[in-house]
């Protein structure tokens, strides 16, 4: 139905050209009724723990919060944070976590002097009426 169709093109193409082609293509598609824009979802917590041997001594571990939606005016403060906090991956970058001047990153580098992760990164997704911010271990 037309409410659920979108149009997308890339490359070397001129917007008119890509009109014509949807016109000839779906202009006989009747319009739908216009949806109205739902209520924020309820955020609901939730908890996973599945053990598999198989993969190895790693375990991987991600933590998440509702946060605000991209119009807040806190979203750039959550951008910032998710600066702050950074990433971290073992043996790569140009300054090793041993010695990194973020304090988050030096913790997970130097952990029990082998380091308690491979990877570390703070992760931040906003939305039209919510967001998440976290952390992936």
């Amino acid at each position: 139905t037309a409410e659920n169709m979108v149009i997308a093109a890339s490359g070397p193409l001129r917007h008119e050209e890509l009109v014509q082609l949807a016109a000839a293509s779906f202009g006989g598609v009747k319009p739908g009724a216009v949806r109205e824009g739902g209520s924020k979802p309820y955020f609901c917590g939730a908890e996973l723990i599945y053990r598999n041997d198989e993969m190895g001594p790693t375990a991987y571990i991600a933590v998440g919060w509702e946060s605000v939606p991209w119009k807040s005016p806190d979203a750039v403060t959550f951008m910032v944070m998710q600066s702050i906090i950074g990433s971290y991956k073992k043996n790569t970058g140009l300054v090793p976590g041993t010695i990194s001047g973020n304090r988050v990153i030096n913790a997970v580098a130097n952990k029990m002097q082998v380091g308690c992760a491979d990877e570390f990164e703070a992760f931040n997704y906003f939305y039209r009426d919510t967001g998440m911010f976290g952390f992936y271990i």
